[in-house]
């Protein structure tokens, strides 16, 4: 059995933990990602791996209530050089950035 706890995403857009056999929030993933319990969140009907998606509106939540990872400015920039040759460059700078914290 593995440990990687799977979240499953239902239409009604909530999250369910089928580990804990209870509904969570984004809040709850973000205590997961601190506490570095391996997850998956995956949508009900298709069975579509969808955690990226998960992380990021996670990221924007916490963005919403403090301000601080990525201001305007940086957000305009990877929305504009999403999906362009240069996208795979940015994301290899902000690996390089985040790998030498």
């Amino acid at each position: 059995m593995s440990d990687t706890r799977i979240i499953k995403k239902y239409p009604n857009r909530r999250l369910y933990d089928t580990g804990r056999s209870s509904y969570i929030r984004l809040e709850d993933i973000h205590q997961l990602v601190c506490a570095q319990t391996p997850f998956r969140v995956l949508d009900q009907r298709s069975g579509a791996d969808i955690t990226q998606a998960i992380l990021m509106q996670t990221l924007a939540l916490l963005e919403e209530r403090q301000p601080q990872l990525l201001g305007l400015d940086s957000l305009l920039t990877l929305i504009r050089e999403h999906g362009t040759a240069s996208a795979a460059d940015i994301a290899e700078r902000i690996r390089q950035s985040l790998a030498g914290r």
